[in-house]
């Protein structure tokens, strides 16, 4: 399987060149390039997908915007190589600036992961050209403008590229600003920051209209469902619950299902993974049967803190490397949950649920 070497940009506008199989680049119409990035958390399984050459990538890999630098290289340690020759051209020092994406480079042997190469600031610049020239004008910055209406023939994938691209620009002109505001003068200073509130505005608008597009195009996690061959089933009644329960006891196929959910979820933070896997295994009316501690208004109801297997998958995919489900974050979701277990039951499902936080003004 070839691989390839691309050129990435991150929300900060700094650059970075991975090695990846060619099989996760993909190019659109108008000449773009994407690169499809497993959402997995462990090292192992990255690796694992970077080797398999069958690996492909799936409806639920992170699309990001790249530039295709080198392309048809035997295997990944060769691309890797040639990313740190890339990088001693442009005048990086090799003791410090070099950092491995999966794993730790073992000496005299050939690395079989993707790695980055960084400055010391973890920012990316093997290259001089800036997507602003540094004589730009206020009047360049007004000729970003967001139209309300777009051309009637184009489909919602090109519009949503379009934004996109729209977004990419505006990030990476921001942050190019953002360090000029460090060494200028303070006579340009309004000027500056009359230029940054222009982009803002026009970022903001752009992330609007991503929004607007993407509830319109998003598909229910019930639809989007991979299938499986370890005989699971959306637990709907009471005796699906108990039997999923003690299924669930045995190694083997907790880590079946273990296995799935991880290729299942989409979420980053751990209570919008834990809803998502919410919708992954249970249908909307058995919750409407629960309560965290089995007390009900008026009726007994199914305790939910009594499994603990099925507890267990939510610790186990709700944490993160950030953060970490504990017995009391657990009790809080299921009892906030299972409380509105009743009003999600009758919501269409055109949206995921998702957790919703508000920043005060």
């Amino acid at each position: 399987m070839p691989f390839n070497i691309v050129e990435t940009v991150d929300g900060r506008g700094h650059k970075e060149l991975l090695a990846v199989p060619e099989t996760w680049i993909q190019g659109t119409s108008k000449g773009i390039n994407y690169l499809m990035w497993p959402n997995v958390r462990r090292a192992d399984s990255l690796n694992a997908l970077l080797l398999d050459d069958s690996s492909m990538p799936s409806n639920s890999w992170e699309r990001i915007m790249c530039k295709i630098k080198r392309t048809g290289l035997e295997t990944i340690a060769q691309a890797n190589r040639i990313i740190q020759d890339m990088c001693l051209q442009h005048a990086f020092k090799p003791d410090n600036r070099f950092q491995q994406m999966l794993v730790e480079e073992q000496p005299k042997e050939e690395s079989n992961e993707a790695i980055e190469c960084l400055n010391e600031d973890n920012s990316i610049e093997f290259e001089e050209e800036e997507y602003l020239e540094k004589d730009e004008t206020s009047s360049e910055v007004d000729q970003l403008k967001l139209h309300d209406s777009e051309p009637a023939n184009l489909s919602t994938n090109d519009r949503l590229d379009r934004l996109e691209n729209t977004l990419f620009i505006v990030l990476s002109k921001l942050n190019i600003l953002a360090d000029k505001t460090v060494i200028t003068t303070p006579e340009l200073s309004p000027s500056i920051d009359e230029r940054l509130e222009k982009l803002e505005r026009a970022m903001s608008t752009v992330l609007a209209k991503l929004d607007i597009l993407l509830d319109k195009t998003v598909i229910p996690v019930s639809m989007r469902r991979k299938r499986n061959d370890i005989g699971f089933q959306v637990a709907s009644s009471i005796e699906e619950l108990s039997i999923l329960e003690s299924n669930l006891a045995q190694p083997d196929y907790f880590n079946e299902v273990s296995s799935w959910l991880e290729h299942n979820i989409w979420e980053i933070t751990p209570e919008n993974r834990m809803i998502e896997i919410l919708d992954l295994i249970f249908s909307k009316k058995i919750l409407t049967l629960c309560s965290w501690t089995g007390i009900g208004k008026g009726k007994e109801k199914v305790p939910m803190m009594t499994h603990k297997n099925i507890l267990e998958l939510f610790r186990l995919h709700g944490s993160t490397e950030e953060a970490v489900v504990t017995d009391k974050v657990l009790a809080r979701f299921f009892m906030k949950k299972l409380k509105n277990a009743t009003k999600r039951a009758y919501s269409k499902g055109l949206r995921k649920s998702t957790q919703h936080k508000f920043e005060s003004v």
